[in-house]
């Protein structure tokens, strides 16, 4: 029933945002230097619906794995998903100063946090093998076949 789903999707979004809570928790001390973890934090744990972590388990839950399994690349996805937010708010881009209500990062934390927060994103998620490795780790714990490629090879 409809019920049933949303108790589902509010279950599923209460884990994901724990675990992202976990994942962006700031180090023992506080030590935060030019904030930002804190940035981070505001960014990705600044509500939202979730959508792309909940379709991410239930994918996986749907061939047998579980919410546990998926959570690694569930919690990736989301964090791609709020890097492009950020990115789009940029001066250099959008220059947008609210989101869902609050200032945007750039706006709250300053331009020079929000390049940094660029730099980490580039260091993480530019990395094709450590993406690929969440790939291949999540089809495993859903106990389903690595995915096949999709993209056509080049003609010569």
């Amino acid at each position: 029933t409809e019920t049933d789903l949303m108790a589902y999707f509010e279950d599923r979004r209460a884990q994901v945002d724990r675990a992202l809570d976990e994942l962006l928790a700031l180090p023992p001390g506080g030590d935060d230097p030019l904030r930002l973890r804190e940035a981070m934090r505001y960014a990705v744990l600044g509500g939202g619906k979730r959508m792309r972590p909940l379709l991410t388990i239930a994918a996986c839950e749907a061939v047998g794995g579980t919410a546990s399994h998926a959570m690694p690349g569930a919690c990736a996805v989301e964090l791609v998903h709020a890097y492009s937010l950020v990115h789009d708010d940029l001066p250099a881009m959008d220059d947008d100063h609210e989101r869902r209500g609050k200032p945007t990062v750039h706006v709250a934390f300053g331009q020079a946090v929000e390049l940094i927060h660029h730099r980490v994103r580039a260091v993480v998620v530019d990395d094709d093998e450590r993406l690929a490795g969440v790939g291949m780790k999540l089809s495993v714990a859903c106990n389903s076949a690595p995915p096949k490629s999709t993209v056509p090879k080049a003609r010569n």
